[in-house]
């Protein structure tokens, strides 16, 4: 009798994993279906087969319907897709020009590119979503919808994540080196906050510390949305909170302007209740230096 169990035991286990083996194909194949970074020998990224097109310095998207449906397999390398929002034109020259040179120095030169910001003095979309006939409009829920774009294009190409900069950001030093140090130990979530503004005052200068490699931590530490990574899941959850915008994009994140369960997201900052996957970096990566921050072409 011993041996006739261990006979159907053996058995059972055999099946088991004959359909773990039938169903590997299936998986590889899921995986082979996400979208994969392409690029030339300069490490400039390519978008075959896609709605997006380099123009210029700025990478742009052709206008098509979101489709709010995610990918089963998720893979997330932060410095895999690096956008800039800038305004494009004489108006946002200075801050691209910063960011160049800012980007050099981190060793994420020809790694980037920037994502036209919304003219919240023309913009037709802005106008309607904000119930006017034409703009001048709302300067920060133009910023809402600069970000709500970049979110939507994640959506359509269903990039794991990327990491977005508004163009008054300073860097850390070794920063790239840093990023890619934390991305194995990366855990689930919707937005990493690369910097922040704690009790919403702006940083000025960097922290002491230029060279360990950050801590991630759980929660909301301050407004401000000048370095980033965002997840797919993150980008539709967002996408859904602002549309149509009604918020800066921080607005849209830390719970402050919804209500009835619009966002998953903490709405309870005293009891630290936090409901969405929100992680923030220790000691931070960037800052928005004064300098930066009086260039022509901010908000």
């Amino acid at each position: 009798m011993r041996h006739f169990l261990g006979y159907v035991c053996t058995a059972c286990a055999g099946v088991f994993i004959g359909s773990l083996i039938s169903r590997q194909p299936d998986l590889l194949a899921t995986q082979s279906r996400l979208p994969q970074a392409s690029g030339d020998p300069n490490g400039k990224p390519s978008f075959s087969a896609s709605q997006l097109r380099v123009d210029g310095d700025f990478l742009k998207r052709e206008g098509k319907e979101v489709v709010l449906e995610l990918p089963p397999v998720l893979v997330c390398d932060p410095l895999e897709h690096v956008l800039v929002i800038n305004l494009e034109g004489e108006g946002g020259l200075a801050r691209r020009e910063h960011i160049k040179r800012e980007f050099e120095k981190a060793g994420l030169k020809g790694r980037f590119h920037f994502w036209p910001a919304v003219n919240f003095n023309t913009d037709e979309q802005l106008a309607k979503e904000m119930n006017r006939k034409k703009c001048p409009c709302d300067a920060k829920k133009g910023c809402g919808l600069s970000h709500r774009r970049l979110y939507e294009m994640m959506l359509y190409e269903k990039w794991p994540c990327a990491t977005i900069f508004e163009d008054d950001v300073t860097l850390a030093a070794n920063f790239s080196t840093r990023v890619a140090a934390m991305k194995d130990s990366i855990p689930p979530f919707d937005v990493i906050l690369l910097g922040y503004c704690p009790g919403g005052y702006k940083p000025r200068r960097g922290p002491k510390d230029q060279s360990s490699v950050p801590t991630l931590k759980y929660g909301w530490p301050g407004s401000c949305v000048h370095a980033y990574t965002i997840s797919l899941q993150g980008a539709k959850t967002l996408t859904e909170a602002n549309t149509p915008v009604i918020v800066p994009p921080d607005g849209a994140m830390d719970g402050m302007h919804h209500w009835g369960n619009r966002t998953r997201i903490h709405i309870d900052r005293s009891g630290g209740v936090f409901t969405g996957s929100y992680w923030y970096v220790h000691p931070q990566l960037s800052w928005q230096g004064v300098e930066a921050d009086n260039l022509e072409g901010g908000v």
